[in-house]
């Protein structure tokens, strides 16, 4: 927080101290009796919208920025500061309208250009984003802020390479900044030079300091009986339309109430018709996005939590921060992520031999790894697939005329030996086209990128067909009638789409790697019955992948059978999973009251 103007020093210096000691709330009481007097006054006003944005008061803090808009209107700050709280309102055009005038009137603001690219990003204006970002960054180049921003925009471009260099950067800058540890551990997972080593000390090294800073509850007044049934909290801002919501409902749906008990807090800004689902299938519901991490640590202390399960692991909008508060006895972290979250306070990680074969997975995690076998994830289709006894369509290429691939994977998660293997079996299969899907596509130079990076490799456009967002779920099922095989990136699997492509009928050839990124699709297709879909390495991938589109009969046999296959699979048994997690559960929290306190 700035110092007030001189007009202003006596009124308002109060306020900026207790902003300054991490007392905003104070700070913004203060404010508010200030404008009782002096209602239209710039600063102030600018003050208590600045107050708002850090307090999580993002209408009232709009209100206090139109009304320093209205007083100063050519005010290159104020104007930031609008269009920081649009930003927070949702309103990103009039966000970046706003951010864009600012930098007319001053174009040497920082702020400015980092939360203008902000705005970009999101509206996946992502080349204006990056000239944004980019210019951000050499206005303060000691700036943190602004590196983890250029970072995730990088990633959100599908250049992980130059996200992780990035925030290496930021890193020799503010070497003990739990947000640059935070951002770097996650685009780690997406960097093919990266070894499981390093992302797992990247994701050690945020937990050290994260854990450094938290002070944990130390003790706990849930009741010390393991044969009653336990408490379970699920934690996500992902309770909406989102990949983690279709592993979440067929627990919530399969839980045997006389073991568990679950309680739901959800986080998600953006509510939706899955969010209604998901509500209807928990015992108890908890909205908890306006709460901070401290606040929301109470509540589930005082619903006494026995087991406090997050599903977000370093995505955005987790709460590990809370989860280093420790606010119930066991905690775990499964599902969401896939890695280590760095922290000693976690006390699991739900995975599978597959996924994190032992020893060497349990080498990589500071949780204790608890393995699902057969497999760590329970699938539930959306409502708009077909239902288990429907027909699946007929193989594509005995009607084009040719074999179809296709990846409907995220763009940050097709890294360049993906795309080498990828191109490699277009040449090994003559006249193959290869169909790639994501949201990335949206944005025309990325578009033009992805062909370019292909081209190099030998695929000539009229091979590849770039499909950007379909917002209908049914229309986005229905692409996979076009594909005769899928193909799986590496280093960083598919989950969902994997099991979309599975639930279609569209086998997916996987390539086994050494960490839990690089193993979902072994579980998965070990799940299903298909290790003859599980690659070696880049060599054996092209090879199998080369095989199976010189077989037509046998993809028809897959093809026809997947979808019977998939649903008698553990991958849908959910009452079996259920079974095995509710154990899980109860086993660490007997752990738990036989340990000291």
């Amino acid at each position: 927080m700035t110092p007030p103007p001189p007009q202003h020093a006596a009124q308002l210096q109060q306020a900026v101290t207790h902003a300054q000691q991490g007392r905003p709330d104070q700070a913004l009481a203060i404010v508010r009796r200030f404008l009782t007097k002096k209602p239209g006054d710039a600063d102030a006003n600018n003050m208590g919208a600045l107050l708002c944005a850090q307090l999580a008061q993002p209408d009232q803090g709009l209100f206090f920025a139109q009304r320093a808009a209205k007083a100063a209107p050519d005010r290159a700050d104020i104007l930031v500061t609008l269009g920081k709280l649009l930003q927070l309102s949702g309103a990103n055009d009039q966000a970046a309208d706003a951010l864009e005038r600012a930098i007319a009137l001053d174009p040497s603001l920082p702020d400015a250009h980092m939360t203008l690219g902000a705005c970009l990003q999101h509206s996946h204006r992502l080349d204006d984003a990056l000239d944004a970002m980019r210019e951000a960054v050499r206005l303060r180049p000691d700036h943190t802020q602004s590196r983890v921003n250029l970072g995730l925009l990088h990633l959100d471009r599908g250049e992980a390479d130059l996200a992780v260099d990035a925030l290496r950067e930021a890193s020799r800058i503010e070497p003990t900044s739990v947000l640059v540890w935070d951002t770097l551990a996650l685009a780690l997972n997406y960097d093919h030079r990266a070894s499981p080593g390093d992302v797992f000390q990247a994701h050690k090294r945020f937990g050290e300091l994260l854990e450094r800073s938290a002070r944990p509850y130390t003790s706990h007044a849930n009741a010390r009986d393991a044969q009653r049934p336990l408490r379970v909290g699920y934690l996500s801002r992902d309770m909406r339309r989102h990949s983690v919501a279709y592993f979440l409902q067929s627990i919530l749906g399969a839980h045997n109430p006389d073991r568990v008990e679950t309680y739901c807090y959800s986080t998600t800004l953006s509510p939706d018709d899955m969010t209604d689902h998901l509500r209807a299938r928990a015992g108890a519901w908890r909205d908890a996005g306006a709460l901070d991490d401290s606040a929301l640590s109470e509540k589930i202390r005082a619903d006494q939590i026995d087991v406090l399960v997050e599903l977000s692991g370093h995505f955005s909008g987790h709460r590990l921060a809370l989860m280093a508060l420790r606010p119930a006895p066991v905690q775990i972290t499964s599902l969401g992520y896939p890695a280590t979250t760095g922290l000693t306070r976690i006390n699991a990680r739900l995975v599978d031999s597959h996924t994190d074969p032992a020893p060497a997975g349990d080498a990589l995690a500071t949780e204790r790894l608890i393995r699902l076998d057969p497999c760590f994830l329970s699938y539930e289709p959306p409502p708009e697939a077909p239902g288990a006894d429907e027909p699946v369509s007929r193989l594509p290429m005995r009607e084009a005329g040719h074999v179809t691939f296709g990846s409907f994977n995220d763009l940050k998660k097709l890294a360049p030996p993906t795309l080498d293997a990828w191109a490699e079996l277009l040449r090994r299969v003559p006249g193959s086209r290869l169909i790639l899907k994501n949201r990335g596509f949206d944005t025309p130079a990325l578009r033009a990128r992805v062909g370019s990076m292909l081209s190099e490799r030998g695929v000539t456009p009229d091979r590849l067909e770039l499909i950007a967002r379909i917002p209908s779920m049914r229309e986005h099922l229905g692409l996979y009638a076009r594909i005769d095989l899928a193909l799986e990136s590496f280093p960083y699997h598919g989950t969902t789409t994997t099991c979309e492509a599975l639930w279609m009928g569209v086998p997916v050839l996987s390539l086994a790697g050494q960490s839990h990124a690089s193993r979902v699709g072994v579980s998965l297709l070990s799940a299903v019955g298909l290790p003859e879909l599980i690659a070696t390495d880049p060599q054996d991938f092209v090879a199998r992948g080369a095989a199976l589109a010189g077989d037509p009969g046998r993809l028809a046999e897959i093809r026809a059978g997947m979808r019977q296959r998939m649903h008698r699979s553990p991958l849908c048994d959910h009452a079996a999973f259920a079974t095995r997690l509710e154990g899980a559960y109860h086993t660490l929290f007997r752990s738990w009251l036989q340990s000291p306190g």
